[in-house]
């Protein structure tokens, strides 16, 4: 099983946003949103996770829940809350289904959701920490790309004859 991420949508977007200093969230807040969720989409495809992230839907009049990118097994969700109910209610409800507690991320700074999840067995994070470990993860892939030398495969003469006794041998 992956690990799964649940992210506490505009609480993680004002984090995100109070990292960067040429905040784009000023007046486009959709374009401001499709980048957050960008980046997410990154952390999914660096690490192999799934991630759902809820945003709380009074002001949003399109989709309600809907996948990022063309396939619908996509491994990033975007929920959007019914007015009737906030953030918070919807990540809460959505983890009780969960049957593998252990591999469930809760990522958010409200206190009263933390600490919920983590009482339902669910790990937490912090937004702040959570992007600090994106970043190292970045890092971590861009050292091991620098420093792994692709194999080369050295089609020789010898090589095939090598080749050829070695299947001989194997065949014996």
């Amino acid at each position: 099983m992956k690990d799964h991420y649940y992210i506490d949508g505009y609480n993680f977007f004002h984090s995100y946003y109070a990292r960067k200093s040429n905040s784009s969230r000023s007046g486009d807040l959709e374009g401001a949103r499709g980048e957050l969720v960008n980046f997410l989409v990154e952390f999914s495809a660096l690490t192999g996770s799934r991630i759902t992230i809820v945003f709380d839907g009074r002001n949003f009049k399109g989709e309600k829940d809907h996948r990022i990118g063309k396939e619908h097994n996509s491994p990033v969700r975007v929920i959007y809350a019914p007015p009737s109910t906030d953030t918070d209610s919807v990540i809460e409800a959505l983890i009780y289904k969960e049957p593998n507690k252990e591999r469930i991320y809760v990522i958010s700074s409200d206190h009263a959701l933390r600490q919920t999840c983590f009482g339902i067995g669910v790990s937490v994070m912090k937004p702040e920490n959570f992007i600090k470990y994106f970043y190292q993860i970045t890092q971590l892939v861009q050292l091991h790309q620098r420093y792994t030398t692709p194999v080369v495969r050295v089609e020789t003469p010898l090589y095939e004859k090598l080749r050829i006794l070695l299947k001989d041998i194997a065949s014996e």
